[in-house]
């Protein structure tokens, strides 16, 4: 899975359908980030089982 955060931004997106999921600009990990927060839309999103990845 990719987790997706906008340089300088501290919150990072992993659900390809957010609204905030960045598409330019942004720095890009394939584990869980250990700092930082995660999206509270992506949380949601995959607790609904809306979550694209």
């Amino acid at each position: 899975m990719e987790y997706r955060r906008l340089r300088g931004v501290d919150i990072w997106h992993w659900c390809k359908n957010c609204s905030k999921y960045p598409a330019k600009k942004f720095e890009e990990r394939h584990t869980k980030p250990t700092s930082g927060k995660l999206c509270d839309e992506c949380l949601g999103k995959e607790k609904n089982k809306k979550c694209r990845k």
